[in-house]
């Protein structure tokens, strides 16, 4: 088994792929294409010679910058037709929280807040949520 800290490096990179993935399905591409775009080309990945937390700061810039982009995806996915009903916008609020905790660009901070003095890795939160954004849907967002 690896060390502490490997094991929760990985398992912050599985909530950042469960994050980005909700975004792939609202608005087509990673998360990561939102951040390229407001990310400054000398703090690119490819290009970055420092370290994480030294780029951290221009990361999350970046990020906040993208949550309107993917917020106008997501609107557009779960509402096509523009209906603007509380229901739909109440799904969009909380399908935008948890790609906003799930895709936070601080490892140390990415997960439910309920669960980081816990286990900051805990999915339930989020099953939770998507088991009643799936009653929702099925009900015509009632």
């Amino acid at each position: 088994m690896p060390n502490k800290s490997a094991y929760g490096t990985c398992l912050g990179c599985d909530l950042y792929s469960l994050g980005s993935l909700m975004v792939f399905f609202c608005c087509g591409h990673p998360t990561n294409v939102c951040l390229v775009n407001h990310l400054d080309a000398a703090h690119i990945w490819d290009k970055w010679a420092g370290s994480y937390s030294d780029v951290l700061a221009f990361v999350q810039a970046a990020f906040a910058q993208s949550l309107s982009e993917i917020r106008t995806e997501v609107e557009r996915y779960i509402d096509p037709n523009g209906t603007k009903l509380q229901s739909k916008a109440k799904a969009v609020n909380d399908v935008m929280l948890a790609i906003e905790q799930l895709c936070d660009p601080n490892p140390a901070t990415r997960g439910h807040p309920s669960v980081r003095n816990s286990y900051q890795f805990d999915l339930q939160r989020y099953v939770s949520l998507f088991d009643r954004l799936a009653r929702r849907a099925r009900t015509g967002m009632r």
